[in-house]
Formats: C-alpha cells, structure tokens, sequence
C-alpha cells in the first residue's frame, strides 16, 4: 500500500537545531523527527525506508539570485581573464559565429581591467555590462545609436560618465536602461532554457529560491517553466520597483502558478549602486575618489504611504542597501512601519554591506532580515582601497550582525557573483576580514553558516515552515555523503546524493535511478 511516507535511518541527520537518529516524511511534511525507536513507532505501514549513510541535512536555499540574468549572461561574450583557454579574439570569433550582424553584448570588469582596444574602435555596437550589475560601457557606435552624446542629460536615478572629451562611454546604474535596444538586439534568451537551469539550482542542493527584480517576460517565463516541470526548486518571486511602475496589485494567492511555485509575494527597490563602480552611497567620500559619495537610486515613489499599501496586502518591501548611507536610510524606512502588525517580518534589507558598529547595533536592536551574500568576500579584493582599511572593517559584519541579532540570509545575488551556495557558505565561515584590515574576526561557525542558507533564507522568502527538519515542517531535505557539516562544506555539490523540495525528489529520485540502498 503506498502511503507517501519515507523513513531516513542509517547516517547522521542536522535539523538545523540539533542532531537526529532518524526522520519521518508524509507527503510534503515532517512527520517526526529525533531518536530512532520513536520516529519508527510512528511510522505507518507501506512506507518507504531509506537507509542512508552519509549526512541529511535541509534543503538549502537561495534568497536572491536573478534567474534571467544568469540565462542570459551565458548568452553573452565572457570578458574575463583567463589562463588556459580559448583567446579573447578566439571567443569573439564564436560569438560572431554564433549571432553573426548582432551587436556584441559582453560581461567583464570594466572598472578592473581595461576595455578591449577593438571594442573601442569597433564600427557595430558594443556593450560591455559590468560585472556588478550597476555600470556599463558603450562605445560610440552604440552610445550614437540611441542619441547619447556629450549633450544628453543624466536620466533618472543615472548617471553618464564625462570627461573632457565628452562622454566616456561609462554608465551608472539606471542610466544603463538608455541601452537596453543595443541588449535587445544581441542575444536573446529563450525562455524554455529555464527548466534546465533551475535542473542545475537543484543539482547544487538548492530547495527553494528568492528570484529578484524579475519583470514581467521573466515572471512568465518562470511560471511557464514550473508548470512544466514540478519538480523545479521552489520560487519566490520579488518583483522590480521600476520608476512610475502602477501600484502593486497585491501577492498571489499560494493556490496559483502550480500549487504557489512561481508566485510573486513582494516588489524590490533599489536605494545606491555598489563598490565596484562607486555607486554605494557612503556617509563619507571613498578613498580612492575623494568627493565620491556614491548615487542615491531611490525610486520617488518609494513613500510611506506606498510602502504601507504593499504590506497591508501581504506584499514583501525589499530594498537594496550597500554602502552605509543607504542601509541607515533603509533601517530608518523600516522602522517607520515598526507599529503595523508583521510589518517588520515582510520587509527586507538586501546586500547591508557596509555595517560600521552604530548600524550594527540598530539593524540588531530592529532583529532586521538582511539579505546578504558571502561570496563578496572574496570577489570584493579592491575593498580596501575603495573604502579605506578602517571603513573596510565594517563590511561584510556577519559575526558582529548576527550577534547583535539581526536575522541573515545567505544568497548568490547571482550571475552578479558566485552561483554555487557551498561557495558562499565556505566563505562565511573563511577568514574575515583579511590580515590587511586588521580586525576581530567576523567569520561564523559552520552551524551559523548552514543557519543563514537554510532556515534564515526561508524566513527571508516568508516561509518559516521551510529550512529546518522539524515536525511539521516541509519537507526539503538534502542528503550528502559527507560525514558531518565539516566535510560538507569542503565537498559541497560533489557529494550530493539526493534533493527533495515539498516532499517530492528533485535530484536522486528512487524511481528515477537506483543511487538509494534500500532495505
């Protein structure tokens, strides 16, 4: 008889607050969970036995990523450095060969390496997209294509980049849009490769997913992709705030879009840029560009009243904050809806960061959800010029936050970074802050680390039910053959065996091949 029951004895089992002999499943739930004698008392006739060994830990979760983005980052010509490999100019002969006429759309480092001469010289168009997300630069085929020149004027929450000569061809945050046509006639995404991508999320033992500043082709595109394939990792779905945008309509009921997969729950806004192109808004200048504050990207729209409409409906505030000054404007927005019920527990502060201690004690103080993602870490390696050895003491806090009692999140924010979330975790608990800065340490222990990717990311998509085996709990659960959380994290993927979201496999499935021992 089947009853949609699973038993999990044999190997170790990390619920996220203790360690278990064995776990029982019903459906997509938690039945019971701990000692081995109790959990089999409770287990029905006909169930399924699993008797793993290994570890069984919860399905970790990404809280901001941008699923798009990263399809189409693919499409594009990769300008990093490379050892090994095939040359620029060999890549680019690809790249033409596969979208021979169409303008070349790249990613790279445009603030860390220099611009290809050819690109500079090209006759077609060329657009190169920072690695950030947050600038970008043309060359002049294409900055003339949509009439930029040395006259045009900053558009909105923009910025041009001048010099003597006129434009430099940089681009800051908005004023990236004013060359989404020369985007849009180079590659194109296909949507249907979604189903493989989110295949791969879950291959890296990612349950559920914060999909951010998603626009209405990619909201489509997702709730397409679930439709078709149900085992897909389970998406939240945050839309963007843009400039003049209607009023949000109001959060899905989670009975749409496959049984609440794909549904949309919140809007994200963004307050600055990032490092990288001087576009976090800091409360004193950078070092490296004195006079430099940064770009306030706040949309005017953002008021309490608007804010207050989504979150009475059920909606979820997300707003981007990096550099100091604008994750002080972000707590202070806020604490300004502190007295209306939940309101604290639908809204998030993504990135916070640069924490210096005052913050630190507010977003502590506040328990403040912050989105964060510590694999910066390790990509940010100018940190230190950009800010100063003693401003740089205050990035990436998330020993200091975390003990004061701010709620973290870990996430990818990719293709901006990193996409593998055992990539982040090691970084979380690597040494921080580097010998150069000189500071006590802000790493986390294992624990805090799993901690921030599994129960905090589920908090973070509105989930509490999600990111810990406990009964009554969903039941997204990861089995990796590692003895304990130690060699987990320094196996990562390689390990996984199994993933299940809601119950149901998404990787490792039984009665897809025969990885299970059973008995």
């Amino acid at each position: 008889m089947e009853t949609g029951a699973h038993l999990w004895v044999g190997g170790r089992i990390w619920t996220g607050a203790g360690w278990a002999e064995a776990l029982l499943t019903e459906e997509d739930r938690i039945a019971a969970v701990g000692r081995e004698p109790r959990v089999r008392a409770r287990t029905p006739t006909g169930a399924e036995t699993h008797h793993f060994e290994g570890l069984l830990l919860p399905g970790l979760v990404d809280a901001h990523l941008h699923l798009g983005d990263l399809l189409a980052r693919r499409l594009y010509l990769d300008l990093t450095p490379r050892t090994g490999g095939p040359s620029l100019a060999e890549r680019l002969a690809e790249y033409d060969r596969r979208y021979p006429g169409q303008p070349v759309v790249a990613y790279g480092s445009i603030f860390e390496a220099p611009i290809p001469p050819s690109a500079r010289d090209a006759h077609r168009p060329w657009l190169i997209l920072d690695r950030s997300g947050h600038a970008a630069w043309a060359n002049r085929t294409a900055l003339r294509s949509v009439g930029l020149d040395s006259a045009s004027r900053d558009p909105p929450l923009g910025r041009l980049g001048r010099g003597r000569g006129g434009l430099t061809g940089v681009l800051f945050d908005e004023a990236v849009a004013c060359l989404d046509p020369v985007r849009r006639a180079g590659p194109s995404v296909d949507g249907s490769a979604l189903g493989p991508l989110l295949a791969e999320l879950a291959g890296l033992g990612l349950t559920a997913l914060g999909a951010v500043s998603v626009e209405p082709p990619e909201e489509w595109a997702i709730r397409a992709a679930v439709e078709r394939e149900p085992r897909s990792p389970q998406i939240r779905i945050f839309r963007r705030w843009v400039h003049g945008a209607p009023p949000w309509p109001g959060p899905e009921a989670p009975g749409k879009a496959g049984g609440g997969n794909g549904r949309a729950i919140g809007v994200k806004a963004f307050l600055d840029g990032a490092f990288g192109p001087r576009t976090a808004r800091l409360r004193a200048p950078y070092a490296d560009a004195l006079g430099e504050l940064g770009l306030s990207t706040a949309p005017p729209e953002l008021t309490p009243d608007r804010r207050a409409e989504i979150q009475r409906s059920g909606g979820w505030v997300a707003l981007h904050a990096i550099g100091d000054a604008a994750v002080e404007e972000a707590e202070r927005l806020g604490s300004e809806g502190a007295g209306r019920p939940d309101a604290r527990d639908r809204y998030r502060i993504e990135h916070a960061s640069l924490t210096p201690p005052d913050l630190v004690e507010r977003l502590g103080r506040s328990a403040r959800i912050l989105v964060v993602q510590p694999h910066f870490r390790v990509t940010d390696r100018w940190l230190g010029e950009r800010l100063g050895p003693d401003r740089a003491r205050g990035a990436y806090a998330f020993g200091s936050l975390m003990r004061a009692g701010a709620r973290l999140a870990g996430s990818s924010d990719a293709p901006y970074d990193e996409l593998d979330p055992w990539a982040g975790l090691r970084a979380a608990v690597g040494p921080w802050p580097p010998a150069a800065i000189g500071a006590p340490t802000e790493s986390l222990r294992g624990e805090e680390a799993f901690e921030i990717y599994t129960r905090g990311g589920a908090r973070a998509l509105g989930e509490p039910d999600r990111g810990e085996l406990r009964e009554g709990g969903r039941a997204d659960l990861l089995w990796t053959t590692a003895s304990d959380l130690e060699h987990a994290l320094a196996a990562g993927a390689s390990a996984i065996r199994a993933v299940w979201s809601d119950g149901r496999p998404l990787r490792g499935s039984p009665d897809a091949n025969d990885e299970y021992p059973r008995r």
